[in-house]
Formats: C-alpha cells, sequence, structure tokens
C-alpha cells in the first residue's frame, strides 16, 4: 500500500537516496531506496531518527510550541528531510548533500494525506 506512494517521492525527487515511513518507535513500516549499497546505514541512521523526533516533540510541547511539522537536518555526507504525519508516524527522504531539498519537501507534503489515509485504514 505505502511502497508505490513511497516510490513516487524517490523517483520525482532528483537524486533521492530513500524514502521511509516509521513510527516514532522507530519501527520502519516501509521503505524504497535507489541504491542498496549503503543500505544498513541508512536505515540505522533512520531508526535513530526516531529518537531524536520524539526528543524534538517533547521540547516543543513542554515550550508550548505546537505540532512538530518538518525537521531537516544536514550532514556533510546527507540530507534528511522529516514530514511528520501524525503523534505516531513520520516519512523521512534521505537526499545527497548537493541537492535541492525544496522539491522533496513539496513531494512530501503533497504525498502526505495519502500516506495519513493507508495509516488510517491499516489501524
Amino acid at each position: 500500500m505505502f511502497k508505490p506512494i513511497l516510490q513516487t517521492i524517490l523517483d520525482e525527487s532528483s537524486g533521492a537516496l530513500g524514502v521511509f515511513l516509521l513510527g516514532d518507535d522507530g519501527i520502519v513500516i516501509e521503505q524504497v531506496r535507489a541504491d542498496s549499497d549503503s543500505a544498513e546505514e541508512q536505515l540505522a541512521l533512520v531508526v535513530e531518527l526516531a529518537a531524536g523526533i520524539k526528543g524534538i516533540r517533547q521540547t516543543a510541547e513542554v515550550l508550548e510550541a505546537g505540532n512538530l511539522n518538518n525537521v531537516v537536518i544536514r550532514y556533510e555526507k546527507l540530507t534528511l528531510l522529516v514530514h511528520v504525519l501524525s503523534a505516531e508516524y513520520f516519512v523521512v527522504l534521505l537526499l545527497p548533500p548537493e541537492a535541492v531539498s525544496g522539491k522533496g519537501t513539496y513531494l512530501l507534503k503533497r504525498e502526505a494525506p495519502r500516506l495519513r489515509a493507508g495509516l488510517n485504514e491499516e489501524i
């Protein structure tokens, strides 16, 4: 159900490395990747990201900043775009550092309603 949506994001994001749908517990629900050479490293990074997202949400709650919507993390060798779908789920797009993240952000936002609908059907 989710794989075609994630594949669309991957295909339309120039140079994207992977797209992951996961819960805030770090469990990956679905994933698609452009390259399997660094699959284990990508997966480990995304799974560990869940704890960071949970921490950011807790801090926002304490500060009464409102709900978390998006996070962009730029490393020297990788960019991660995070789009929050609900209190329990989010989607992550991995890009090379030289990629323009605007289109990826747009694609995540565009496909978010379809992902949410699928998650609601699964629950």
